[in-house]
């Protein structure tokens, strides 16, 4: 074998020797932060959508300073969301809109396109901050069987995770944790040991 080659394989095993240390530190400190309460890990992030963030602090899973939402929101209406995300500064965004716009929109195209004016609005304001974009939690068959048009979230998470994508950002796809025993009456909405998987999900793949 030549010098030359040597040196390769040499740098190579280098190369990989220091990608499997990286990788083992970023497994301990995932694990490091899996163990700490949901308070800590959010202590930099922010959440910013409607009702399904907006009791969080209700059920004493986040402080308020953590959440910006309101009741019965809709993508259109997150301006004064994002207002209050640029003044907080947080290292991490988690924007969950959409439920309140399955009926608002005809399509989930239309819908995500406004939905990435509105991160390119973050952006702006804030240039460094991690932005992870989150799914439409499935309603329940009766909610639908009522409501028809809530049929349409799968159409409007497929826009979102396409949407997402093409920006170079993260979409957490969340309706694998939806289960008939956490549906609270209306199909829409559910019970608080919900809402908690739903955060530990989130921190799990923002990696905070």
């Amino acid at each position: 074998m030549g010098l030359e080659a040597a040196q390769k394989l040499e740098n190579v095993k280098v190369a990989d020797a220091e990608a499997a240390i990286a990788a083992s530190e970023e497994e301990s400190r995932r694990e490091t932060n899996a163990r700490l309460p949901l308070k800590e890990r959010f202590s930099d992030a922010m959440i910013l959508g409607d009702s399904q963030a907006a009791g969080l602090p209700d059920y004493g899973l986040l402080p308020a300073s953590q959440i910006a939402a309101t009741v019965g929101c809709s993508i259109e209406d997150s301006d004064i969301h994002i207002a209050t995300a640029v003044e907080m500064n947080p290292s991490t965004v988690f924007f969950t809109y959409g439920l309140n716009d399955l009926e608002r929109y005809e399509n989930g195209t239309s819908f995500a396109g406004v939905y990435a004016e509105k991160i390119n609005t973050l952006r702006a304001g804030l240039p460094d901050t991690k932005v992870f974009v989150t799914s439409i939690f499935p309603p329940s068959e009766a909610a639908i069987e009522k409501e028809p048009f809530l049929g349409k979230y799968w159409d409007f998470n497929e826009a979102l995770q396409n949407m997402a994508m093409e920006m170079g950002i993260t979409y957490i796809d969340c309706t694998a944790i939806v289960e008939e025993q956490y549906y609270r009456p209306d199909g829409q909405h559910f019970e608080p040991e919900f809402y908690e998987m739903w955060l530990r999900l989130l921190a799990d793949r923002a990696g905070i």
